[in-house]
């Protein structure tokens, strides 16, 4: 009988599990992995020569000319294609909004604690970047999607993110508006703060506004309530703010006026005395 020819075997080999596949991984991944994953994820990102990322805008978007006031107070114009920081003059990259949203939220988480990771996730529920979404904790869809929208203006304007949030809390047109609504700011009305600064006037100046006047005390007046729901010091009372700021812009006025209501009174007191 013939021997059976030798039968050889194929030692098998396990693969060990792939790492995570970096480049494809969203934002709501990202957050998702565990520290030390993420440690290795932003280590990788930082080592990659040139970003994948998106700014979210078109390649033929043209940034807006921005102006900023350096340290001898001269007005600078900036035109360049990076993100200006309106205080400093200070440029930065576009934002990527498909990567710097989760790393944002864990500077913001690092350096600010949890506390100011939730402000700074609150203001951009102010200004409407939620929608009918809930701030989380800063792993939330929600969150994630609300940073990277507001990324997303930030590129728009040509801002970093401080002063695109300046802008954006002055900006009432579009999102930003100061109507009620989910997550907006609420101010009092038109109607309430002109009938007040005019009675105010008339018992500080003898004399009532101007349209042009009294809508900018209003403006001015509803703009710090707004900065007041977004953690700013309080408004002050109507009567308080109107006071004070009519005889800061009508010194001399006021002043002649109080001098007059005085005079007068002391006629008063000779007469009846």
């Amino acid at each position: 009988m013939a021997p059976k020819p030798m039968e050889t075997t194929t030692p098998t080999t396990t693969t060990p599990p792939a790492s995570p596949d970096y480049a494809s991984l969203t934002p709501e991944q990202v957050a998702k992995l565990s520290k030390a994953e993420q440690q290795k994820y932003f280590a990788w990102m930082a080592s990659q020569g040139t970003s994948t990322g998106t700014t979210g805008l078109p390649s033929t978007y043209v940034l807006p000319a921005r102006k900023w006031t350096d340290p001898s107070g001269v007005v600078q114009t900036y035109t360049g294609t990076e993100l200006l920081n309106t205080k400093t003059g200070a440029t930065r990259p576009k934002y990527l909004i498909d990567q710097d949203p989760t790393a944002i939220i864990g500077d913001k988480l690092t350096k600010e604690g949890p506390q100011g990771l939730l402000k700074f996730l609150r203001n951009l529920k102010s200004l409407g970047y939620y929608g009918g979404g809930e701030v989380g904790n800063g792993n939330s869809s929600s969150d994630i999607s609300a940073v990277a929208g507001f990324l997303r203006y930030a590129n728009q304007q040509g801002l970093e993110m401080t002063s695109a949030l300046t802008l954006a809390r002055q900006d009432t047109s579009g999102m930003f508006s100061s109507g009620a609504g989910t997550g907006a700011a609420n101010v009092t009305s038109p109607t309430d703060l002109k009938s007040v600064f005019q009675s105010v006037s008339m018992s500080t100046l003898g004399r009532g506004l101007s349209s042009a006047q009294i809508d900018g005390m209003v403006q001015s007046y509803q703009q710090l309530e707004r900065n007041a729901a977004y953690g700013s010091t309080n408004a002050p009372n109507m009567q308080t703010y109107a006071n004070e700021n009519l005889r800061s812009k009508f010194k001399g006025e006021a002043q002649d006026f109080q001098a007059m209501n005085v005079a007068d009174s002391m006629l008063e007191i000779i007469k009846g005395s």
